[in-house]
């Protein structure tokens, strides 16, 4: 079984997948300063900051587009990203993505396999 670590992941072909889905779904608004954007203009936010928090890294539940502004430069604005997350998600949902920060993941070349099945399926939906 292959582990890969956290500096490889953001080439991954699950990154690159659950970033490009994360940036459709949001059919070209930023999740904090709902400005329109091309879609090559978004990158896809992490609620809490993935460094070191690498098994939150492909939920879904606390990914969403943002604009370079608003992740690079304001670091995510997440003040208004959580006001927004808890009404869209509930409180339950968001404490949820805390707890599971908390924890060690090494993701395996399988775990990744399977993201990239899964993120495939969902874009050709939409």
């Amino acid at each position: 079984m292959l582990f890969i670590s956290f500096n490889k992941l953001p080439n991954t072909k699950a990154w690159k997948l659950t970033s490009e889905l994360v940036r459709r779904q949001s059919q070209g608004i930023c999740y904090t300063c709902n400005g329109r954007f091309e879609f090559e203009k978004l990158v896809a936010g992490h609620l809490i900051e993935k460094r070191g928090n690498v098994a939150i890294y492909f939920n879904l539940n606390g990914l969403r587009a943002q604009c370079m502004r608003c992740n690079r430069i304001l670091h995510g604005a997440k003040d208004i990203y959580a006001l927004k997350l808890i009404k869209e998600i509930g409180i339950e949902k968001v404490n949820e993505l805390y707890i599971i920060a908390q924890k060690s993941k090494v993701w395996t070349k399988e775990e990744l396999n399977d993201i990239v099945k899964e993120r495939e399926s969902i874009i050709a939906q939409l």
